[in-house]
């Protein structure tokens, strides 16, 4: 999996965002003190355990010197569908004056 791939997994616009990772923590637990005391458990259970996860899928991130490779021909499109021969990352690029 690609870094943008992975952000756009996890983000969520409906949301909004914090400048750090510590800011958003903080914003976190701010929401949380407001809970009663016997439901925090639960929900910094549930924090932890997504930014572990989130932690996890970071570390899998692969960094590669792209070789992008065109999937197939394509003489008559605005955008082709590359691929990189040493991690297999896929995306499509906007082929300026290919006609």
């Amino acid at each position: 999996m690609e870094r943008d791939q992975l952000a756009k997994i996890l983000r969520n616009d409906l949301f909004s965002r914090r400048d750090s990772v510590h800011s958003a923590y903080q914003y976190a637990e701010k929401v949380i003190s407001t809970l009663r005391q016997e439901d925090k458990l639960g929900v910094y259970t549930l924090l932890h355990v997504m930014m572990n996860t989130i932690a996890d899928e970071i570390e899998k991130v692969k960094i590669c010197n792209h070789n992008w490779k065109e999937l197939k021909s394509s003489q008559d499109k605005e955008a082709i569908i590359v691929r990189c021969t040493k991690c297999g990352g896929v995306k499509e690029v906007v082929v300026s004056n290919k006609r």
